[in-house]
């Protein structure tokens, strides 16, 4: 069923123009969508406990012994570098995270040969735009640098580019705990399949070389293949000294390195905070495109059993056994992030795009197919409109809501499969399926786009989707903005008030960073009569002998249903509609700071 070459139509120079341009809008669509409003929502805690540290790197250039690096070295060396030189801001907390997160858009062309054109265009699309990828790629942390790094490092490999390589196969290893599993998971599929003894018929190198690591191209003899392997080991060995040390600047962010290999194998150990429920309620409420294309083409294959040399091995054996022991290997880790399951999508996606480039017409599609289409798309809003509106319609005594929606719902399902089947009996079962499968695609890329846009530009980081890490940040921009104002109307400078916060979160000290005259302490008389005071929502001004006023903002929002899955789960699901818990922070100022207000000396 997989095709490497694409018909002699494709092969022509307009096919060769339209292809550049298809593959070019695909990656400036996974860059826009990774950076459009990355800086407008403010850090979780999560990311400012990484942006924190980022900061502390930008500030302690001239004195690394001192700084600590932590976990994921890679993001806070180069993140600490933009921060000192262009200052430290929640866009550029981000910036390299999207930036690998697009890079990945890449990553078909280095296998154009194996997917195909058409494939490649597909898997280039699907990576741009998959809900999962441009979520993670947003988040200030370091898992999708870690993902894409590994990911375009096997690429670089499998094109013989073995420097380029080790290279990043050495930023990828210091990119955290995340690099590590895929470790894991890459090590447990190499043993499969060298177990199964995978052999190519049609390659008598493939049938020599059985293991997808060392297999040579054709016309590649294994010995140059393990010259390779030894470019690719003293380049990766070269990039952990000079980048994992900071131009040797920095010899301890090596020993940071094994802190995040401990970090993992810890992970073993301890009950998961994140359960299976939610991953596996994560992978198919967001994934549901990827899932059906890709189960789809699994059961072509199995079916047909062909055997495609090298062309099988990187299309269908190796990233459906990834894909597998990635999803198992991370259900079984107890220090399990909904995040970690980017290793499970983007292989499956590769068996996903392969499936779908076979029902792309070469040739203008049937009349029948498109008006099919159209009606497949027309039942389904129907569907999607009676899903979100029963609860509108007027009560029939004696029958239940739920019954009357599943009632309403399974007429439109049933609907949609006797239009089907008159149209196979009617016409040829190729023009219904194409039509269903044309139908079919368009409502799942339409509910794909929506859940995308949702969770990274309309909620982006809150705790309604299932990808974030709450507790989300409130009005941070408020609560900073107030301050700012406070300062600039009474020392003329936006940044010189002096504050005492007697609430200590990460989140709160990055929205103050830019404020010198911050301190962190709950002991009330330290500071006599602070100028502004942060409490808790349950706190005041104690300790003070002049009068302030407050003003409580919103700082951590919490989910607030029972279970894994937010409930009820018709209104999420919809609506993104769920009850969420708020915590507060109260800015205390004092009142000789307004206008009006009788001056006293603190």
């Amino acid at each position: 069923m997989i095709k490497t070459e694409s018909s002699p139509s494709y092969q022509k120079f307009n096919w060769f123009t339209l292809r550049t341009l298809l593959f070019a809008t695909a990656i400036g669509t996974g860059i826009f969508l990774r950076f459009y409003n990355l800086g407008v929502t403010p850090l979780t805690e999560n990311e400012a406990a990484q942006a924190l540290q980022a900061l502390e790197f930008s500030t302690h250039t001239l004195n690394l012994q001192s700084t600590n690096i932590g976990i994921q070295p890679l993001y806070i060396i180069l993140t600490g570098l933009v921060f000192s030189i262009f200052g430290a801001s929640e866009f550029l907390a981000r910036f390299w995270p999207a930036l690998s997160g697009s890079m990945l858009v890449f990553l078909p062309a280095l296998f154009r040969h194996e997917l195909g054109n058409k494939a490649m265009l597909v898997l280039a699309f699907a990576l741009a735009l998959d809900p999962s990828l441009v979520i993670v790629s947003r988040q200030a942390n370091g898992p999708m640098v870690a993902v894409s790094l590994s990911i375009l490092a096997f690429g670089f490999w499998h094109t013989r580019q073995a420097m380029i390589a080790g290279v990043f196969a050495g930023l990828a290893l210091l990119g955290g705990p995340a690099c590590f599993m895929g470790l894991v998971d890459i090590g447990i599929t190499y043993a499969i399949l060298a177990a199964m003894k995978f052999k190519d018929r049609k390659s008598d190198q493939d049938k020599a070389q059985k293991l997808p690591g060392i297999s040579a191209p054709p016309g590649q003899a294994l010995p140059s293949r393990i010259q390779d392997g030894r470019i690719f080991i003293i380049s990766l060995l070269t990039t952990l000294l000079i980048v994992g040390t900071f131009l040797l600047q920095f010899p301890q962010g090596l020993t940071d390195w094994f802190e995040s290999l401990w970090i993992y194998l810890q992970g073993w150990i301890p009950p998961s905070e994140v359960s299976t429920q939610l991953i596996l309620s994560a992978f198919l409420l967001y994934e549901f495109f990827v899932l059906v294309f890709s189960i789809s083409g699994i059961i072509h294959q199995l079916i047909q059993g062909e055997t495609h040399g090298i062309n099988r091995l990187l299309t269908f054996n190796l990233p459906l056994t990834f894909a597998t022991v990635s999803l198992m290997t991370l259900l079984m880790y107890s220090g399990r992030e909904v995040n970690q399951l980017t290793w499970t999508i983007i292989p499956l996606w590769v068996i996903a795009s392969i499936e779908i480039a076979e029902y792309i017409p070469e040739k203008r599609p049937d009349i029948v197919s498109l008006l099919t289409s159209g009606l497949v798309l027309l039942l389904a809003t129907l569907y999607w409109n009676t899903l979100i509106s029963t609860d509108q319609i007027g009560e029939i005594p004696g029958l239940p809501w739920y019954l009357l929606r599943i009632a309403l719902l399974g007429g439109i399902f049933a609907l949609g499969l006797l239009v089907i089947m008159l149209i196979a009996l009617g016409w040829s079962w190729p023009i219904a399926r194409d039509g269903l499968v044309g139908g079919l695609s368009v409502v799942m890329l339409i509910y794909s786009i929506s859940v995308l846009w949702g969770a990274s530009q309309l909620r982006m980081n809150l705790p309604q989707e299932l990808w974030s890490h709450p507790p989300a940040t409130g009005q941070a921009d408020l609560l900073r903005k107030t301050i700012t104002d406070l300062s600039n109307w009474n020392f003329g400078m936006i940044n010189q008030i002096d504050i005492q916060a007697r609430v200590d979160t990460p989140s709160l000290r990055w929205e103050l960073r830019d404020f010198s005259n911050t301190r962190f302490s709950k002991n009330q008389n330290e500071i006599q009569n602070p100028a502004l005071i942060i409490t808790s929502e349950d706190g005041d001004a104690s300790g003070t002998s002049i009068p302030y006023r407050g003003q409580d903002f919103i700082w951590h929002i919490h989910p607030d249903w029972t279970g894994e899955i937010p409930s009820p789960f018709l209104n999420w699901f919809t609506f993104r509609q769920t009850p969420l818990k708020y915590d507060y922070l109260v800015l205390w100022a004092r009142n000789d700071l307004f206008p009006g207000a009788i001056k006293t000396n603190p």
